[in-house]
């Protein structure tokens, strides 16, 4: 976060000072002014309530808790409440809403009531697309870190996108949201199908995968909504989808170009000749049978290699020279809790967004290829739905760690299922022979390392919960700082 609020603040107010209202005919032009943000703290509404102040707009919202998120959009102008009362929309024109709000949420009551417009965040979103070029960023992986490098390669080029990311990218905390230049880079979240909301002109797809099974009965309705998210596409858009995905030429059928990307040799763009360490990844590309260059980028892992790609497949159709993309890659910094590495000695200490069996392989086995002394992962499993329907695969990939501390489970906005708990998996940990995994409370674990981890080690703290906090601790632990 910037030091000096009046720069992060100057973007904001010169666009809202010589703006003219409503220049984009938002909502038809309806007679819109105040627009109500339910769960304004978390990152998918944050980021559209940005945008929203950028464009003139006056900007409400509430979160059951203050966080840096609402101290900034404070800042910025919102009013910001603390907790959710049915009056706090009274002076609402229109209310925006999640999946996470719970349909008795008395904000969401009372809007309906006095018969206030209410708009999923899909429908704002696919409203502001209508405004630019979309460039939508679905997948069930590494659609954060892909759209972030993405939007930071049309920022450094000088195309000055907007953005509506799913992540918070390190050197754009002062991003307006709203750029000047014809693209609006946006994360498209498949968990309740609504990204066939929108209408973006090109699509990247970094793969598919069975995640949020709360939605998802099963393969083919996964299948079915990307068909119809493709199906969005004009005639001239392009599709830009990782090779090896899954159903690949079922799922990518309908599609004017399809651009494939990753590092299979039947990509169009692929990654070859990589290679890692503490200070990140190397490798060169490849456009069908050119060789375009190397990419230095400072992330670790084929995870982030194979993200950068679907970024370079996009911005080489968008006309971006190959040296731009190059020079923008090499100074990409990553997004928090995306691999973000929060100190790399005496012991490396990591802090990821990893959830599903999937994610957690892939951090794992970037970390590993900066030769830790011994990687310790501290998991913390995310939604009684996932963990029930994983916590077999989640015990199978988190084996690759030397050590493994499990917590509590965190339930998002999903009730208690009986028998489901943290427990599940390290049940299944044992079955794998690893009764060295311990089940902790978090209170507990920042002790417990302290005492037991060296110098030379990696500890990467993970899960889509509240655990991110311990990464901070741990860095500023003076007993970790003495590791050995």
């Amino acid at each position: 976060m910037p030091n000096n609020w009046d720069l992060l603040l100057f973007p904001l107010k010169t666009i809202n000072k010589y703006m003219h209202k409503n220049q984009y005919k938002l909502f038809s032009n309806r007679k819109v002014k105040r627009i109500h943000f339910i769960g304004i703290g978390g990152a998918g509404m944050s980021v559209l309530a940005r945008i929203i102040l950028a464009l003139g707009f006056e900007v409400s919202g509430s979160d059951l808790r203050k966080n840096e998120i609402t101290e900034r959009l404070s800042l910025l102008g919102s009013d910001i409440f603390q907790g959710q009362r049915e009056e706090q929309v009274d002076r609402a024109d229109l209310v925006v809403y999640s999946s996470a709000v719970d349909p008795t949420n008395p904000e969401l009551a009372s809007a309906r009531r006095r018969g206030v417009e209410i708009f999923h965040r899909s429908e704002l979103l696919a409203e502001l697309m209508r405004c630019k070029k979309g460039i939508a960023v679905a997948g069930s992986h590494g659609k954060t870190s892909t759209s972030a490098m993405i939007a930071w390669i049309l920022i450094e080029s000088g195309r000055s996108p907007a953005l509506a990311l799913g992540g918070e990218v390190i050197g754009l905390e002062d991003h307006e949201g709203w750029g000047k230049g014809e693209y609006l880079v946006a994360e498209a979240d498949e968990s309740d199908g609504s990204l066939s909301r929108f209408s973006p002109v090109v699509e990247v797809i970094t793969g598919l995968d069975l995640d949020h099974v709360d939605y998802y009965s099963g393969w083919e309705k996964l299948i079915e909504t990307f068909q119809r998210f493709i199906g969005r596409l004009p005639e001239d858009g392009s599709l830009i989808i990782e090779s090896g995905t899954p159903d690949l030429d079922r799922v990518s059928r309908g599609a004017a170009e399809v651009i494939t990307y990753g590092l299979s040799p039947s990509a169009r763009v692929r990654g070859s000749r990589m290679s890692f360490d503490r200070g990140g990844s190397r490798f060169i590309v490849f456009e069908d049978d050119t060789e375009l260059g190397e990419i230095v980028l400072g992330r670790p892992g084929t995870c982030n290699i194979t993200n950068s790609l679907g970024a370079i497949a996009c911005c080489l159709k968008l006309g971006v020279p190959f040296s731009d993309i190059a020079d923008a890659l090499r100074s990409f910094r990553g997004v928090r809790r995306r691999l973000e590495i929060k100190s790399e000695t005496p012991v490396m200490i990591v802090e990821d967004y990893a959830h599903h069996p999937t994610e957690v392989a892939a951090a794992l086995e970037a970390i590993r290829l900066t030769s830790p002394a011994r990687l310790w992962c501290v998991f913390q499993p995310h939604r009684y739905s996932r963990t029930r329907h994983f916590f077999r695969e989640l015990a199978g990939s988190l084996s690759a760690a030397d050590r493994i501390i499990l917590t509590d489970l965190y339930p998002a906005f999903e009730q208690p299922i009986s028998g489901v708990s943290s427990a599940l998996i390290l049940d299944a940990l044992r079955e794998l022979s690893r009764p060295d995994a311990l089940l902790l409370e978090q209170s507990s674990i920042r002790s417990y390392l302290e005492t037991e981890v060296m110098e030379g080690d990696a500890v990467i703290i993970m899960g889509a919960g509240d655990i991110g906090h311990l990464a901070g601790e741990l860095v500023s632990s003076p007993l970790i700082k003495k590791a050995g």
